[in-house]
C-alpha cells in the first residue's frame, strides 16, 4: 500500500512537470495572446496615464507545455484620449491611443511591450445554455481566444468553443466569426463599425470620426509582442 502511495506521488509529479512550463521571464517578441478588457474605456473619460489591464482568455501553449495561463493579468496605460462630445455633427476623430507594458506571472511582473493586432466586440454567452451567439436576455460576455509563441500551439481548454478561422486584415469591418471568438491571426477591427485600428511603435490607437470611441468591458484583443 504505502509502495503505491509513493508511485501515484511520482506519477502525478511527472504530470505536472509534462504540463507546466519553467516560469516565463522574457515575452519573445511575435507573441500573439488573445486577452479582453477588464473594464470599459471612454475616450471621454480616459486620462493619459490611466493604466489599464486585460486578462488573457486560454492557456497559451509553447511545445506542449502552458507557458502563458488563462486569466493571466496585463497591464497598459493609456497615451493619450481624445473624446468626441455627445450630439456634436460633423467629422471630429475620437481616439484612444494605448500601450501594453507587461503581465504578471506568479505575482512577479514580466516585461510585455505589445501592439494590438485585432480588436473584436465582447463575446455574448447566453446564461441559461451556455452556448456562444444564443438570443436571450440573460446574455453575458465570456471571452475565448488562445494564444502562440514563434508559431507554437494553439492553447486550448477542453470543452471550450474551437477558435474561429482567420478574418481578412484588408477591412476594418469584417464580421464577426461564427462564434464571435476572435482568432489570434486575425487584423484589423472586427464587427464594430466605424472604429479603425493603427499601431505603430509608439503604441495602438483606436479611431472613429462617426461617433465617440467606447471599448465595453469584455472587448477582445490581440496582442502582439514587440
Amino acid at each position: 500500500m504505502k509502495g503505491s502511495a509513493i508511485f501515484l506521488m511520482m506519477l502525478s509529479a511527472l504530470v505536472v512537470a509534462a504540463q507546466d512550463a519553467p516560469p516565463l521571464t522574457q515575452v519573445p517578441e511575435g507573441t500573439l495572446l488573445a486577452v479582453e478588457l477588464s473594464k470599459t474605456l471612454d475616450a471621454r473619460k480616459l486620462k493619459a496615464g490611466e493604466v489599464i489591464t486585460a486578462r488573457t482568455t486560454q492557456d497559451m501553449l509553447s511545445q506542449g507545455k502552458i507557458v502563458v495561463p488563462r486569466d493571466t493579468r496585463i497591464t497598459g496605460h493609456i497615451i493619450e484620449s481624445q473624446g468626441r462630445a455627445k450630439g456634436q455633427k460633423g467629422e471630429a476623430t475620437s481616439s484612444i491611443s494605448i500601450a501594453f507594458d507587461e503581465l504578471e506571472m506568479k505575482g512577479k511582473p514580466v516585461p510585455f511591450h505589445a501592439s494590438i493586432q485585432a480588436i473584436a466586440k465582447p463575446i455574448k454567452i447566453n446564461a441559461a445554455t451556455g452556448l456562444p451567439g444564443s438570443a436571450s436576455n440573460d446574455e453575458t460576455a465570456v471571452g475565448y481566444g488562445g494564444g502562440t509563441i514563434n508559431g507554437g500551439d494553439y492553447g486550448r481548454t477542453p470543452g471550450m468553443v474551437p477558435p474561429p478561422p482567420p478574418v481578412s486584415p484588408s477591412s476594418t469591418d469584417n464580421p464577426p466569426a461564427s462564434n464571435d471568438a476572435i482568432d489570434v491571426k486575425a487584423q484589423g477591427v472586427i464587427g464594430i463599425k466605424g472604429l479603425a485600428l493603427n499601431s505603430g511603435d509608439q503604441g495602438s490607437v483606436i479611431s472613429s470620426t462617426t461617433e465617440n470611441v467606447k471599448l465595453e468591458n469584455g472587448t477582445q484583443l490581440v496582442l502582439k509582442g514587440k
